[in-house]
């Protein structure tokens, strides 16, 4: 999938989970099952699931379609996907948690860990976390064939390193002049959250996160690993006889802090209500993740249209049908995924698909919006 039609597909997934005109009162949940009928039958992707809670209460936990097309496995609300750039509030809240501890400063520069990255000592940890480092992003701008040459490689700390450094534009700015979705970011946060933790990723994220908040899907992937439940990931064929391929193979450890991990639709409802209930960390922090970032002047960065940007550290904030929004969504290879709570309602909604969508199945698309507003339409009529 090249750049642009990735950022077409993220766009697209955005709207659909976006909230829409009110539906007919008395609609409910039956009008949500039976759109997610509807859907699965679309072709959008095989299968897909979707948690709804409500103040600390699931009021809908389904799954549609299939986790596997081979198998004609079904889709369950326990099938476990990876989450794409859902994952970056991980790392965001691993570098936050490390600062709670003392550990690092969100003002450190990031030579002080990579003392050689170029211009490392011009982009401190917070700008690499709101996006205004910078700093490239190598999984969209490389030559297809590049990525194919890179996505299956096993990558340790020093690989990742050079490899962001020596991707095609590593710096697209000056740090903290303006913003630029940088999965490159993300990737060297990882590797910074390791050198001042001592501990792999995965270790780190199981001891500050999963464990405590019993998250017993939710993990740092690799291919290697043997997961119950695991879904199978796919990419939109239109000619293929059911209209899907094997989606291409990415190592996780490429995407890394960017991108690396696994869930299912309920544990991420569970995190989210942990996180933004504060349970996770302390106030402060809390208030610097949900904080539009700014730039070195003190204004809000602006988007490619010229309209403020408003993204905290690893989430992005919006107004949506008058109320607060905090959501993230994501896109990778054989997978889409999308997470965001309306804290005013104490609502949070997270869906997860086992295909990397592309935008370009119209009818699909409208239908899946339409598939949100139901469930928006139902979980906002229940107490």
């Amino acid at each position: 999938m090249t750049g642009a039609t990735r950022r077409q597909a993220l766009a697209a997934l955005a709207a659909a989970a976006a909230p829409g005109p009110a539906l007919a009162q008395g609609s409910g949940w039956a009008a949500a099952d039976a759109l997610g009928e509807r859907l699965a039958a679309s072709r959008l992707a095989p299968g897909f699931q979707i948690c709804v809670r409500k103040r600390g209460r699931t009021l809908y936990s389904r799954a549609f379609g299939v986790a596997s097309l081979e198998l004609n496995a079904p889709m369950t609300p326990a099938s476990v996907c990876r989450i794409a750039s859902v994952s970056k509030q991980f790392t965001s809240a691993s570098i936050l948690r490390l600062a709670q501890e003392g550990r690092l400063k969100l003002s450190d520069p990031l030579s002080r860990f990579l003392p050689d990255y170029p211009r490392g000592g011009e982009m401190t940890i917070e700008m690499m976390l709101n996006h205004t480092a910078g700093l490239g992003n190598f999984l969209l701008q490389e030559s297809p064939r590049r990525r194919q040459e890179t996505f299956g490689v096993e990558y340790d700390q020093d690989m990742l390193v050079e490899l962001m450094r020596n991707s095609v534009r590593p710096q697209v700015f000056d740090p903290g002049t303006n913003f630029a979705y940088s999965n490159n970011g993300y990737v060297l946060l990882g590797v910074v959250a390791e050198k001042v933790s001592g501990l792999p990723r995965a270790d780190l994220l199981q001891q500050q996160f999963f464990g405590p908040l019993g998250m017993s899907s939710t993990a740092v992937d690799t291919s290697a690993a043997v997961v119950p439940g695991r879904a199978q990931g796919y990419s939109p064929q239109p000619k293929a006889p059911l209209g899907f391929r094997h989606a291409a193979y990415i190592s996780l450890s490429l995407p890394a802090g960017a991108g690396d991990m696994r869930s299912t639709a309920s544990d991420l409802c569970l995190w989210h209500e942990a996180l933004l209930g504060g349970r996770v960390l302390n106030a402060a922090m809390l208030q610097a993740m949900i904080t539009p970032g700014r730039l070195k002047d003190g204004t809000l960065p602006k988007s490619r249209e010229g309209r403020d940007v408003f993204y905290g550290l690893g989430q992005f904030l919006s107004d949506q049908d008058g109320r607060r929004c905090v959501w993230h969504n994501g896109g990778i290879p054989g997978f889409s995924s999308d997470l965001r709570t309306f804290p005013e309602e104490g609502l949070t909604i997270a869906r997860l698909y086992n295909a990397d969508l592309d935008g370009f199945n119209v009818a699909a698309t409208r239908m899946n919006r339409e598939f949100g507003q139901a469930v928006l339409a139902a979980a906002r009529a229940e107490p």
